[in-house]
């Protein structure tokens, strides 16, 4: 059975600080067995992160299309409504729209020197 701690070669806590002490090298300190131990269970859990999010995803898109909505205004709302940022991201909006509606009702060019 392998130690539960790992020093890379050449990687001992070998260098001192300015008072003269050894300092402990960070790779000592590196605990592999609760890595091991639960690597199986974090790869299952982000198998089903990304599956949920692939799911978000195409949930977003069919209700924007049903809704006329692009899928980045469904996206910004939900995303808006689960994180508790609603009003924050609702005052954004409300200042893009009369910014968006007021200069040039939106139709103004812009050089691009």
């Amino acid at each position: 059975m392998e130690a539960a701690t790992t020093t890379p070669p050449g990687k001992a806590g070998t260098g001192s600080n300015k008072t003269g002490k050894k300092k402990e090298s960070r790779a000592e300190a590196i605990q592999l067995k609760p890595l091991r131990d639960n690597l199986r269970d974090l790869l299952e859990l982000k198998k089903k992160s990304d599956d949920a999010r692939e799911t978000l995803v195409d949930k977003i898109k069919a209700i924007a299309k049903q809704a006329g909505l692009a899928p980045a205004v469904v996206r910004t709302l939900v995303n808006a409504k689960a994180t508790d940022k609603f009003e924050k991201k609702a005052r954004v909006v409300e200042q893009l729209a009369i910014v968006f509606g007021e200069i040039d009702g939106g139709q103004q060019e812009i050089s691009h020197a």
